[in-house]
């Protein structure tokens, strides 16, 4: 939910011509804009319950309340086969956590900070390190244990239901180095790649990618707000 929390905070900060104290406000509306737009389904896992309702989710944020009653978002849910499969999934998660989380915790920090100088140096006035404190007392007064790892297990759940998922952006960079720690990645893969996701001496230039012509199945995907379904178009 943190990713509607973050929306909700940019929405209610641009109404009172206030600056939101959540550093990611503005990028979590647009994505939940963007999803909401680009795709034909999107879910919203909950935290605990496998097989919630829209009031399990609480009365806040009240964008996502206000979009589950128009019928725009849905909670995502499993059936008991579902939860056989993820209960062996998020068993190896916890396994791999168990025994590569500190070298994950680790590279986690070592390539924030390394892509921070860098971005530093190149006039960057905020580092991400500063930006994620800032939100980390934001959350503190909006949610319980807005974890880090808390996005692994969200991922865990959109690949047993074969859906995309959009982690919150505080904790993609999260996610993305522990598939990498997880696959053998070097310490030098693993920056490189987060480098390349940060934008960091890769402007985006080029020709355009050809547009998708035809039919597919429905685009499906699950954001850390909530957002969740399989890729349409």
């Amino acid at each position: 939910m943190t990713s509607f929390i973050s929306a909700e905070e940019f929405v209610l900060t641009q109404n009172r011509g206030e600056a939101p104290l959540d550093p990611f406000a503005r990028q979590c509306y647009a994505e939940v804009v963007q999803s909401l737009i680009f795709f034909d389904e999107v879910l919203v896992p909950h935290p605990t319950r496998l097989d919630p309702r829209p009031e399990d989710y609480g009365p806040q944020p009240r964008m996502l309340q206000f979009l589950f009653e128009l019928g725009i978002v849905r909670p995502l849910t499993f059936t008991s086969t579902d939860a056989t499969v993820l209960d062996s999934a998020e068993r190896a998660l916890f396994d791999t956590l168990e025994s590569k989380g500190a070298v994950l915790l680790s590279s986690y920090i070592d390539t924030t900070t390394s892509c921070d100088r860098e971005q530093q140096s190149a006039g960057a006035t905020r580092t991400m390190l500063e930006k994620i404190a800032s939100w980390s007392n934001f959350q503190d007064g909006k949610v319980r244990q807005a974890t880090l790892a808390r996005s692994l297990r969200y991922e865990a759940r959109a690949r047993v239901k074969q859906i995309v998922y959009q982690a919150h952006p505080v904790r993609r960079d999260f996610c993305i180095t522990f598939d990498l720690v997880d696959g053998g990645a070097s310490d030098q893969e693993i920056l490189d790649v987060i480098r390349q996701i940060r934008g960091i001496h890769h402007p985006a230039s080029g020709p355009a990618a050809p547009a998708r012509t035809g039919t597919s199945a429905p685009r499906r995907t699950a954001v850390d707000l909530k957002r969740a379904g399989p890729p349409s178009r």
